[in-house]
């Protein structure tokens, strides 16, 4: 879980900050200044999402499937008078943010009902502040992309920091992979000589 904090923490990081730059590449200011705040919270709830399949595999392998559907079928009618509220209110923002709190509240129910210990939690307290930091300084930052890009790298550099100290172990093996594909790669372009 903290190695897939750890990675998913720097891309997450690095694509809400360049989600407003990039929506207003792709369809234009007008629907840009629509769409950021969703796809910025879309961003955030994944990643929470993300961390939150831990531990409904291990409740699903420990032959424990009961536990999910059940917090399914109780969430299903809050979930949906809340997204008519987010939407009515809110509109596709308000939608993405109703989702982020859903995800948040199943993934609290998850790890608890997993037993996922609190030294991994805690563990994950500076990768959260981090991915809350990013939305945050998005908002108050508006359209100025060498700012952004700035940002963007600095955010994403103490996302890599914060992988390595909360998980060094984790990243040793990530980078030993790393260097095996690279030399892996390298290889395959060297050209065959004959003899």
């Amino acid at each position: 879980m903290l190695a897939l904090a750890g990675i998913l923490t720097t891309i997450v990081v690095i694509a809400i900050l360049g989600t407003g730059p990039f929506f207003r590449l792709w369809i234009g200011a007008e629907a840009a200044a629509r769409s950021t705040r969703a796809g910025e919270l879309m961003l955030l709830g994944v990643w929470i999402r993300s961390l939150s399949w831990i531990p409904y595999a291990l409740l699903q392998a420990q032959g424990r499937p009961n536990l999910t559907a059940k917090l399914h079928v109780v969430e299903l009618l809050p979930f949906v008078g809340l997204l008519w509220v987010g939407s009515r209110f809110g509109g596709v923002a308000g939608a993405a943010a109703v989702w982020c709190v859903r995800v948040a509240a199943d993934a609290a129910f998850l790890f608890k009902a997993a037993g996922i210990s609190r030294g991994v939690v805690i563990r994950l307290i500076p990768s959260t502040i981090l991915i809350t930091l990013a939305p945050a300084s998005s908002a108050s930052l508006g359209d100025h992309l060498i700012i952004r890009a700035v940002l963007a790298a600095g955010l994403g550099m103490a996302a890599i920091f914060v992988a390595y100290s909360t998980s060094p172990e984790v990243t040793q093996v990530l980078l030993r992979r790393m260097r095996m594909i690279l030399a892996r790669a390298e290889r395959l372009a060297l050209p065959a000589t004959s003899d």
